[in-house]
């Protein structure tokens, strides 16, 4: 099924079959990640970027958004923070789809039990705000990130928190 997928979304025309694979290969790789595959998650996660790379299609861009968004999480999530950082700043590239697409993955978070893909999401939220030169909103995702997360005690936690004060500092000078 996987490389059906792919042959899809490599080969394919149909921007309605395209979609299709994509979703499919999201959650396919979203699979391989409940079953503690990391390494084949990515590389869906990769194939689904790099072959919407070019989609002008603002569904499709959504899509690459999402694949690059899951990426980064999930090099956080296994501590190669240098990688996360990496993938984090192609997503900013992506600007306003971006901001799009972390509006949508925090809305579906749990406050309770998903605290560090949160963190992480706003975090990035914050970051894109800031390059799209817009001070105000990512002052406000920056402070209340704080607020929220201040005394949560997972070290990938803090170690958002610590990058949110300065992203705040950042953008106060």
């Amino acid at each position: 099924q996987e490389e059906r997928l792919l042959s899809v979304l490599r080969d394919d025309t149909d921007r309605a079959d395209v979609r299709r694979a994509a979703v499919d290969l999201l959650r396919l790789g979203d699979a391989r990640l409940r079953l503690k595959q990391a390494d084949k998650a990515l590389r869906l996660y990769d194939a689904v970027t790099e072959q919407l790379r070019t989609a002008n299609d603002p569904e499709l861009a959504k899509l690459r958004v999402h694949a690059m968004l899951r990426k980064g999480d999930v090099l956080a999530r296994l501590g190669q923070l240098e990688e996360a950082r990496e993938a984090n700043e192609a997503i900013f590239q992506e600007g306003d789809r971006a901001v799009a697409a972390l509006d949508e993955w925090a809305s579906r978070l749990d406050k309770t039990s998903q605290r560090e893909r949160l963190s992480w999401v706003l975090l990035g939220k914050a970051i894109t705000l800031g390059a799209l030169e817009r001070r105000d909103p990512a002052l406000a995702v920056v402070n209340d990130l704080i607020e929220e997360f201040d005394q949560d005690e997972s070290p990938l936690v803090q170690a958002t928190v610590a990058q949110a004060r300065a992203a705040r500092e950042e953008l106060l000078a």
